[in-house]
């Protein structure tokens, strides 16, 4: 009776158990943790990929001589997977986000997205209007036109898209309320009733993450504790201040609340890039 190769069978353990990993993550949801949903194609892709591998290597189970494969490089290519299996998928938390600065995309004096595209120079509500925004899920571009009550509503769906709209048309919002929710982030040179609220954005995956969203003022916004939830409403004013991450004045929209409510925590704090950036139809 030929007996197991003791190396070729620890490398079939480990394409098999590569394979049957991302297949329980993308199975159970919790792939969201690491990568935008969007790549779950490619993981699913990856997963066959190994489980091929591990059918290929079957043959080779019962081979006899020396030992042909070193251990410790094995070792080394299982241990992601295995620190996987050992613990829990719990992703990025508010206290991580904390520590990161918030990225002010088109602030003035701060730094511009390199995803913007330039656009010509129109009247702000006729942009507003023109502006069109992808669904994450569908894809399907919708207009970014307020409600009928005038209201803007940065949704989780359109997050980051309706977000570079407030900065880029901040004008365009003078007359119009605007609807946020997110985690309370506070800056240090900022006065207690100003803070950030804000989401993690992901592009790719949790290592590139970004902390995006918009400074409110609130005469009781002391009350919020960084990394509680809220929901504020308010309008859009044009407010400089210090950045510390920066070191320098950015001038920045800001909302000036008329409402601030602390709101339920989401199933999920990411949210991602719908489609790109915000596109003007002509």
């Amino acid at each position: 009776m030929k007996r197991l190769n003791p190396d070729e069978s620890l490398w079939f353990l480990i394409l098999l158990g590569y394979g049957a990993y991302i297949a329980y993550l993308l199975g159970s949801g919790d792939m969201l943790y690491f990568i935008n949903p969007r790549l779950n194609i490619f993981m699913g892709a990856s997963a066959s990929v190994f489980f091929l591998l591990a059918c290929i290597q079957l043959p080779r189970l019962f081979l006899s001589g020396e030992r042909r494969r070193d251990r410790f490089w094995m070792a080394l290519f299982a241990l992601p997977m295995l620190l996987g299996v050992a613990t829990a998928p719990k992703g990025l938390h508010e206290d991580i986000a904390l520590n990161k600065g918030v990225f002010l995309s088109g602030a003035t004096g701060g730094p511009a997205s390199f995803l913007d595209a330039p656009r010509k120079k129109t009247e702000p509500m006729a942009m507003l209007k023109k502006m069109r925004v992808g669904d994450i899920d569908s894809g399907v571009p919708t207009s970014a036109a307020p409600t009928e009550n005038g209201l803007f509503e940065v949704d989780a769906a359109h997050f980051d898209s309706k977000l570079r709209i407030v900065e880029d048309v901040p004008e365009a919002f003078a007359d119009l309320k605007v609807r946020i929710a997110g985690f309370v982030q506070r800056r240090s040179g900022l006065p207690d009733e100003r803070f950030f609220v804000v989401r993690m954005l992901i592009v790719c995956c949790a290592a590139d993450s970004l902390v995006r969203g918009l400074m409110v003022e609130w005469p009781e916004g002391a009350s919020f504790a960084p990394g509680e939830w809220v929901e504020a409403e308010g309008v859009i004013v044009l407010q400089e201040f210090y950045d510390d991450w920066f070191l320098k004045n950015v001038t920045t929209p800001m909302i000036r609340a008329t409402r601030v409510e602390r709101s339920e925590r989401p199933s999920s704090i990411y949210v991602y890039p719908a489609s790109g950036v915000p596109v003007q139809q002509h």
